[in-house]
């Protein structure tokens, strides 16, 4: 457990550049804590809040670690580089560097675009049967019946 705090410390200064130690509010080192704070939350279960506080030299009680992860939802939704930052040290964290990353909230906009475009295509098409429908299309030979989809042939023939 020490050697994985370790390697988790090293990615997430390496990554931001800073360190994680530092008794400031600077934005970029509490950026750095809430991505440590939130990979320890994820990683180590059964660790409590004040034990995760206690393993950096500030030794934070739990109500900042709480803090901290509450208000990572935030950041991650909000900030970009901070979901990128994140995303790549959690990736190298868990050994997942050779996977690309995907941006999903990029590729959720993109599928619901496409979805209301498929909906459109839907609506017209439903519009041009309506139209087909209303037209009252009669066949040439007055014997013929026209029959419809929703009818079946099957019914009728035998």
């Amino acid at each position: 457990m020490e050697s994985e705090i370790k390697y988790l410390k090293r990615i997430v200064q390496k990554k931001t550049g800073v360190r994680l130690g530092r008794k400031t509010r600077k934005r970029e080192v509490v950026h750095a804590r809430r991505m440590y704070y939130k990979i320890m939350r994820e990683f180590y279960r059964k660790s409590s809040l004040h034990e995760i506080g206690q393993t950096l030299p500030l030794k934070q009680n739990h109500a900042t670690v709480l803090h901290q992860i509450n208000e990572f939802a935030i950041d991650y939704k909000h900030d970009r580089l901070f979901r990128k930052k994140f995303d790549s040290i959690r990736n190298e964290f868990y050994g997942l560097t050779g996977e690309p990353e995907v941006d999903l909230e990029e590729e959720n906009i993109r599928l619901r675009l496409q979805i209301s475009d498929l909906k459109k295509d839907i609506e017209k098409l439903n519009n041009d049967l309506k139209q087909a429908i209303s037209n009252n299309i009669q066949p040439r030979n007055q014997q013929t019946k026209v029959y419809y989809a929703s009818e079946g042939i099957s019914a009728s023939i035998y």
